[in-house]
């Protein structure tokens, strides 16, 4: 009776944390909605993230050094609480980091983590 009492409580366990794995990872999959609008720091560097069709767009990225992207189609994963954004182009070599609502971009194509300018 005990013995049998163990392996149903274990199954019961097993069950419990593959239903929760599976569900954490399907928010993971999700875009986090307060990505999409204009960025900007105050040193001339901006940008504008949209969705279009269920796929994230870089619509136009400019920073005080001259550089500029336009129409860009990213890919985004959730590690932890942040979630990185990349560039679906290897050859683009663009990305960024979204944490705690400020959108940091790599490579130091901005100096200062960018803050949301509008609310979209």
């Amino acid at each position: 009776m005990c013995k049998s009492f163990k392996v149903i409580s274990l199954i019961i366990i097993l069950f419990t944390l593959v239903g929760c794995k599976s569900s954490h990872h399907g928010a993971d999959d999700k875009l986090n909605p307060e990505l999409l609008g204009k960025w900007s720091d105050d040193n001339g560097c901006s940008l504008e993230l949209t969705l279009h069709q269920q796929q994230l767009q870089l619509i136009n990225f400019a920073n005080d050094r001259g550089y500029q992207l336009n129409n860009v189609s990213l890919v985004w994963h959730k590690e932890s609480i942040m979630t990185k954004l990349v560039a679906i182009d290897s050859a683009m070599k663009w990305s960024a980091i979204f944490s705690e609502g400020f959108l940091m971009i790599d490579d130091h194509l901005c100096k200062q983590p960018l803050h949301k300018v509008d609310s979209k």
